[in-house]
């Protein structure tokens, strides 16, 4: 058979609005960014998120990229320090 029947909830990644979703229902004001779990790479990660938050600006989050680990933050919010 040319097509093998697979479950459809086993390929799907997390979404940027999901990363997002989860930081805004945390109420928290930076969250570091575990890009292992979302099943895509860290470039992948960093400009879907900067796509999706500049389509979205009402939710004053934004992103950034340092030291090669992706955060979210609310705006106006700074990277958290160890």
């Amino acid at each position: 058979m040319v097509l093998t029947p697979v479950d459809a909830k086993d390929l799907r990644k997390i979404s940027s609005k999901d990363l997002v979703d989860m930081f805004v229902d945390a109420d928290i004001e930076a969250a570091q960014i575990d890009v292992t779990e979302t099943g895509r790479d860290i470039d992948n990660v960093y400009t879907a998120l900067t796509v999706y938050l500049k389509n979205h600006p009402n939710l004053g989050v934004r992103v950034t990229q340092s030291g090669g680990k992706l955060f979210l933050m609310k705006r106006g919010g700074g990277i958290p320090q160890k």
